[in-house]
């Protein structure tokens, strides 16, 4: 079985690869950003851009020890305001140091993808079975 280094040795290990210009590719885990990016998918993580990341961006940032992949909302000077795509309630601020990388692309894994169909096709046949809708 193969082990992941500590989630602190991970982020450190993203930061120094990202400040060298670099890009890397890590596995998204939770649902939070469902259904936008599922569990098991790919994120390509890159530097930042000047004026990044922009509102409708993917940051990943480091806090309180855990790795977190959401949607900016909100950006000012040194802040940012992220939130799951899955999720009704904005997370805390985050400060500028916090932020990693932005991620600028989502690899599709075909189990995700067919899960993503699967659930279409149910979204579509209990919309079809409803009382009242022709």
């Amino acid at each position: 079985m193969r082990r992941s280094p500590p989630l602190s040795q991970l982020a450190e290990l993203i930061r120094e690869v990202i400040a060298r210009g670099g890009h890397l590719e890590i596995s998204a885990v939770g649902s939070s950003m469902s259904p936008a990016i599922l569990p098991g998918e790919g994120l390509v993580l890159s530097p930042l851009r000047a004026g990044e990341p922009r509102p409708g961006q993917v940051a990943l940032c480091s806090r309180a020890g855990r790795l977190i992949a959401h949607r900016v909302v909100e950006r000012s000077e040194n802040r940012l305001v992220t939130r799951g795509d899955a999720c009704e309630v904005d997370d805390p601020v985050v400060a500028g140091e916090e932020v990693l990388a932005v991620v600028r692309e989502v690899r599709r894994s075909p189990r995700a993808r067919t899960k993503r169909a699967l659930r279409a096709l149910w979204a579509t046949a209990t919309a079809a079975a409803r009382p009242g809708r022709r």
